[in-house]
């Protein structure tokens, strides 16, 4: 995944260890299936961004583009919230 708002870009899941508690691990790819829709957000996979140059503002949106094995890429823009709001995200074609 790539965003002009971040240097870097990673892809999370969560998973349960064996006390119960739910850990947050990045994650090098996310399968999907051809019948099957994923949907990025904070208590599953979620897209995670790091090396910001500048904060991100609510309201701000911004496109951000996922690669799949055979190189296809998709990108939609999102939608700066305040936690705890939806999140929104609109795909748009290249």
């Amino acid at each position: 995944a790539v965003t002009p708002v971040a240097g870097r870009v990673e892809l999370h899941g969560h998973t349960m260890d064996d006390n119960g508690v739910m850990q947050m691990r990045a994650v090098s790819e996310v399968e999907v299936k051809a019948s099957e829709t994923l949907q990025f957000k904070p208590t599953g996979f979620h897209v995670m961004l790091f090396d910001l140059p500048a904060p991100l503002v609510v309201g701000q949106r911004f496109p951000i583009t996922l690669q799949t094995a055979d190189g296809t890429e998709i990108s939609t823009l999102v939608t700066v919230t305040r936690p705890g709001e939806a999140l929104t995200a609109d795909p748009q074609s290249e």
